[in-house]
């Protein structure tokens, strides 16, 4: 009895320190895929796990998925991995890897270094409003992108290698939704 009391209290600390959002994503209205984000914090290690899936039709049919895996420490990122797959196919990987006063980053096959700290990266979009953040990292295309407030609780990225907008709206400091434009299409994600 007292093996299960501690295996049941150990699983109900682990769950208090697991936030999981899902989201459904649409385009024209129409529903096209999900998307989820995991975020624990286990020994001074926050790990930010998001997972997408969209199936969508534009010339052809595109099954398109991709995993990001992020890990911070003292509000700073230590390491994160992004692979995206079309249709089954891995089509794009980026690695960065925080080593003593700067990052190591792998973007499909170029290698270069980073000496500017990474504090807030698109992965973190989904758990933190971010209030009087001016860039974030975008671990997709290792840039920065500038971000500013257009209204209270809502923000406008725009993409620093293509121009595009796209509109972040929080409730309560989390992800509620967001309008992205693609240079293919235009999705929006809702939290459900």
């Amino acid at each position: 009895m007292r093996n299960t009391l501690l295996i049941f209290s150990t699983l109900i600390m682990i769950h208090m320190h697991a936030q999981v959002f899902n989201y459904k994503i649409e385009s024209n209205g129409t529903y096209i895929g999900n998307l989820s984000a995991t975020k624990t914090v286990k020994e001074g290690i926050t790990q930010i796990k998001v997972v997408s899936a969209v199936k969508v039709k534009l010339f052809l049919f595109i099954d398109f998925k991709y995993i990001l895996n992020c890990s911070y420490r003292n509000g700073e990122m230590i390491q994160s991995s992004l692979v995206t797959y079309v249709n089954g196919k891995i089509h794009s990987t980026s690695n960065v890897k925080k080593k003593s006063n700067y990052y190591n980053i792998n973007h499909e096959g170029d290698n270069f270094k980073r000496y500017e700290n990474i504090r807030f990266s698109s992965a973190m979009l989904y758990f933190t409003e971010p209030k009087g953040i001016g860039s974030i990292f975008s671990e997709f295309e290792c840039v920065d992108n500038s971000i500013k407030g257009i209204a209270p609780n809502e923000y406008q990225l725009k993409n620093s290698k293509n121009g595009s907008l796209n509109t972040y709206c929080y409730h309560n400091g989390n992800l509620e939704s967001c309008t992205i434009n693609h240079t293919l299409l235009t999705f929006s994600l809702s939290k459900i």
